[in-house]
């Protein structure tokens, strides 16, 4: 189990999806492991693809 809040996360993932900074450095500059991060933002993107407002009608 992980021990950061899914705020921490979230923050996180949009520092990476921004670009101003690569997923290593945002690892890095937090202390939080490479693999765990990109973990977090593949499951962001998942769930990003599966909530209902994004269903195509």
């Amino acid at each position: 189990m992980s021990g950061f809040s899914p705020e921490f996360k979230a923050h996180v993932v949009a520092l990476v999806r921004s670009r101003h900074a690569s997923a290593c450095e945002v690892a890095e500059h937090f202390g939080i492991g490479m693999w765990a991060l990109r973990r977090w933002v593949r499951a962001a993107d998942r769930a990003e693809r599966e909530a209902p407002d994004n269903a195509v009608l």
